[in-house]
């Protein structure tokens, strides 16, 4: 497969996993309260952060899909953005769990840039870690909170237990 067709293929699985949330997220509303990301993951400080509408918009230009988001946060650690965190708030912790089956549902169909490995079980909480764009990913629930984290591989595993101790 040539090298734009990889990318289409890439652009149109995010699509997918996209429009899936989308489908989720609208069909409850979100009530507008700020969110909270950790100053540090692991060694690496917050550099940049997003708030509110401001990351409802990121996360609306990335996936030419609009969200209705009045609580979500774009957190961007290290000097060279690392990792980046997003976390986003559900109305309710059971719309929080359909985020997380729609989210696994796409990526189970294998036509993604993400490789799904394992869950793992970490402090009672499940994680869905995944590979691809260079990056180390893990997803989870939460209470109403649904956290993306990716990171560079030298800083994936600190950072991963940082988030998971910020939000258990």
């Amino acid at each position: 497969m040539s090298r734009p067709s990889r990318s289409l293929v890439a652009a149109g699985s995010i699509l997918l996993i996209v429009a899936a949330l989308a489908a989720v997220l609208r069909s409850r509303p979100i009530p507008n309260s700020p969110l909270e990301v950790p100053d540090r993951l692991g060694t690496l400080e917050l550099v940049e952060a997003q708030t509110g509408p401001a990351a409802a918009a990121e996360i609306a230009q990335l996936h030419g899909e609009v969200f209705p988001l009045a609580s979500a946060e774009i957190a961007r650690y290290g000097s060279h953005r690392e990792a980046t965190l997003w976390v986003a708030a559900a109305a309710s912790e059971a719309g929080a769990a359909e985020l997380i089956g729609a989210m696994r549902r796409a990526l189970a169909r294998g036509d993604s840039p993400f490789t799904p490995l394992e869950p793992l079980l970490v402090d009672g909480m499940t994680l869905y870690p995944l590979r691809g764009m260079d990056q180390e990913h893990v997803y989870f629930q939460s209470d109403r909170l649904v956290i993306w984290l990716a990171s560079d591989p030298s800083v994936a595993e600190a950072a991963r237990k940082a988030v998971v101790e910020a939000y258990r």
